[in-house]
């Protein structure tokens, strides 16, 4: 083969990769999304709840969590608070509280909440508490996470052939755990944020301490590093705060004391042992 064949070999060998890997990338962006989406709004919540106990129990394990009940009777106070107020039917939510000083929180299938006490200790009211709760619920309900684990199946098979890992259920898990949180579409997180708002306001809690902990986190975020798995699985938090500020302007409402009878100091201590 003459040297000007190879050359055009070449060429036409890399148009292709580069078509096939486009190719990829969309589906990847815009079709797989769009399918797990129909695939998720069929999937039974029984299955979603025994999905997300599995995916909890690898992300969180029991040496792992904070045993302390009075925290965990604050949190599961406010989520009844937040449910009673709704429309939500037919899941029942479960808190379980992380022993770490990671900022982060997130929701498993099925109803089942992760609240790493890193978060507790920056929440300086129960109101920040409740507006990230509100958030996390939407997430399950509208099953933005149900929808992102199916998408990125693909992706937790493969890292688990490549690992050489278990590959049952139990160890697709562990590498979904390994990947770290899914991440959501910009219009999942947006919805979620919205939602949540319209959750606080019918359950009577105040906006104020979800805005002040997006503010908080607007001034450090680019200098904490203990901030980063937070900011990695969320939008901006600049960007959070104004429109829920938006939001909250264009239909404000008369909010009701929370957790009035509850020493809020109590979820920044040291985490007793289970």
């Amino acid at each position: 083969m003459s040297s000007a064949a190879r050359w055009l070999t070449r060429r036409l060998l890399l148009s292709v990769g580069v078509a096939v890997a486009a190719i990829l990338v969309a589906l990847y962006v815009w079709v797989l999304p769009a399918l797990a989406a129909r695939v998720a709004d069929r999937i039974p919540i029984e299955w979603e709840r025994d999905l997300g106990e599995d995916l909890v129990g690898a992300i969180a394990p029991e040496e792992q969590r904070c045993g302390d009940p009075e925290r965990l009777e604050a949190l599961d106070r406010i989520v009844e608070r937040l449910v009673a107020s709704s429309d939500v039917r037919g899941y029942e939510f479960q808190v379980t509280i992380v022993d770490d000083t990671v900022v982060n929180a997130l929701a498993a299938p099925g109803g089942s909440i992760v609240v790493y006490q890193g978060l507790l200790d920056r929440a300086e009211t129960p109101e920040v508490v409740a507006g990230i709760l509100a958030h996390e619920i939407q997430h399950v309900v509208r099953r933005h996470v149900t929808s992102a684990l199916v998408k990125d199946l693909p992706m937790i098979l493969a890292a688990t052939l490549v690992s050489g890992g278990d590959r049952t259920a139990g160890g697709l898990l562990g590498a979904t755990a390994a990947l770290g949180s899914l991440r959501y579409r910009r219009g999942d997180e947006a919805e979620a944020d919205r939602e949540g708002l319209s959750m606080l306001r019918a359950a009577r809690i105040a906006p104020d301490g979800m805005i002040g902990f997006f503010r908080s986190l607007a001034e450090t975020e680019r200098e904490a590093p203990a901030l980063a798995v937070y900011l990695s699985t969320h939008p901006r938090s600049e960007d959070r705060m104004a429109t829920l500020e938006q939001l909250l302007a264009a239909d404000p409402y008369a909010a009701e004391p929370l957790l009035a009878d509850f020493d809020w100091s109590r979820v920044g201590a040291p985490c007793d042992a289970p």
